[in-house]
């Protein structure tokens, strides 16, 4: 639908500016439109108070620029534009009440700021006509073919956040037509209760739905780049779109610890497995899943009893197996094994080493290819001496364990409705968790995770265990001791 847009603010003349029109549009009376702003204003200030507009819960004062505000309490700077549908003859006030280059949504820092842009904006209605009808499918295909500046990596996390989360749901929908409520109902969902696929019944991390609502504003900001979104929607877009709030700890599920027993017990199903050496590295050295299964034979200091982290591999929605950098700067680290699991590792490349001998040709056969992906431009690669590789040279994927995950779940780790459900992460949370339950340090424990931030330990992995209660209670009686 064509609209015409009457602009009210247009600093470098003082008049209002018709930013475009039909031919046959009735001419709007913009002095009608200029009184109400002004009847709004005035009417705050019968009332006695030191402030001129108030909106959503912030007091605004006028500034030397018209319709920039600043902001009573924290004195940053916002705007306000006005449209009026030539159709339906609806008046439109629009408000600008944060920066969109702002993370953290905070308003413009200083007045030229705010003013500046909304002489973009009022720039871009100038020149803005009808919009051309596309799907936010269609959008997100052609962003992936335009130019931009998004590494591969990013573009294939849209893609699956894409095909997991929004494509059923929106795909086929007109960009132009959704409501911003739609898709905070959407990030709502996730967070809470999840989508009911896969394992994630209970709701997605805060995080990972932060990153759903990034790709989501990146699709929209390119279709309004394209006209395929009207001005009007696009600012009620950027004002509305929000995260949900973070769920309750009373919400949140424990993290699943093993203990002794379990650990046990697991070690004895996957004893003969091509899986034991896996699950020793995880539950000994509190790697994740994507670290053990890129772990090569040189990434072992025997003599120290160190491996090195410096890679992880991911397994991507269409097959692609893709070595990437480790998660973060600090996830790049060196890690203390016990002795007896680095005899582990001696063993099995010397397992392989002789298998090899053998049957060199079939080691040659089974080799597959994977996508380098820790530099900017990727390569394909032949198959690394990767530790997790069969006696016939085949690599071990991570998906692979998915038939023990049942079985352990079923004999040993039983599903419970306040705890998360087990799987080879457990292990990494299993060791970090009985590390912090033993007085490590907090700095140490750290490094060892591969975490930079001492929440991240605090959330996860400082966890009540029946040890640390005992702890708990030992300390206790000895405190008590000196006051009986």
């Amino acid at each position: 639908m064509n609209k015409k847009v009457i602009v009210l603010g247009d600093l470098n003349d003082g008049k209002e500016t018709i930013a475009y029109e039909e031919e046959s549009a009735p001419i709007v009376d913009n002095n009608e439109i200029e009184s109400m702003v002004s009847d709004f204003d005035d009417e705050q200030r019968k009332n006695g108070k030191d402030y001129d507009l108030q909106r959503n819960g912030k007091k605004l004062i006028k500034t030397e620029i018209k319709y920039v505000y600043k902001v009573k309490e924290n004195g940053g700077f916002v705007y306000r534009l006005l449209f009026k549908d030539d159709i339906t003859g609806e008046k439109v006030d629009t408000w600008q009440m944060f920066n969109p280059n702002s993370d953290k949504k905070a308003p413009f820092r200083t007045v030229g700021e705010a003013s500046q842009h909304m002489f973009r904006r009022l720039e871009e209605l100038k020149t803005k006509g009808k919009t051309t009808r596309k799907t936010f499918g269609d959008v997100w295909e052609e962003f992936k073919r335009s130019p931009h500046d998004r590494a591969n990596e990013t573009i294939r996390r849209y893609e699956s956040i894409y095909v997991h989360h929004i494509k059923e749901l929106l795909g086929n929908a007109d960009i132009s037509a959704i409501p911003t409520e739609k898709y905070n109902e959407l990030l709502v969902l996730l967070h809470r209760t999840g989508d009911g696929k896969g394992s994630k019944i209970n709701g997605y991390s805060y995080d990972y739905v932060k990153s759903i609502l990034k790709f989501i504003y990146l699709v929209v900001s390119y279709a309004y780049r394209m006209n395929y979104v009207s001005t009007e929607t696009y600012m009620r877009f950027e004002n509305e779109l929000k995260m949900p709030s973070r769920k309750k700890e009373s919400d949140k599920k424990k993290i699943r610890v093993l203990s002794n027993s379990q650990i046990i017990q697991v070690k004895d199903l996957l004893k003969d497995t091509d899986f034991y050496l896996p699950f020793l590295i995880a539950v000994m050295g509190g790697l994740r899943p994507a670290e053990v299964f890129a772990l090569c034979f040189e990434d072992f200091d025997y003599s120290k009893g160190t491996v090195d982290i410096n890679k992880q591999l991911v397994e991507e929605t269409d097959g692609k197996r893709i070595i990437k950098q480790p998660k973060t700067e600090g996830s790049k680290r060196t890690v203390e094994l016990p002795r007896f699991v680095i005899e582990e590792v001696q063993k099995k490349e010397k397992l392989l080493a002789e298998c090899k001998a053998k049957s060199p040709l079939l080691f040659e056969q089974n080799k597959l290819r994977f996508l380098d992906g820790r530099n900017f431009k990727e390569e394909i690669i032949e198959q690394p001496n990767f530790i997790n590789v069969d006696t016939r040279g085949r690599f071990i994927p991570a998906h692979s364990f998915s038939y023990y995950t049942k079985i352990i779940k079923e004999k040993i780790c039983p599903n419970q409705p306040d705890i998360e459900d087990f799987s080879f992460y457990t292990f990494r949370k299993t060791h970090l968790s009985n590390m912090a339950a033993n007085n490590c340090p907090i700095g140490e424990l750290m490094k060892r995770a591969g975490h930079t931030k001492i929440e991240t330990i605090y959330t996860y992995y400082y966890n009540r265990t029946n040890e640390s209660e005992k702890k708990v209670l030992q300390a206790m009686y000895q405190c008590s001791k000196v006051l009986d």
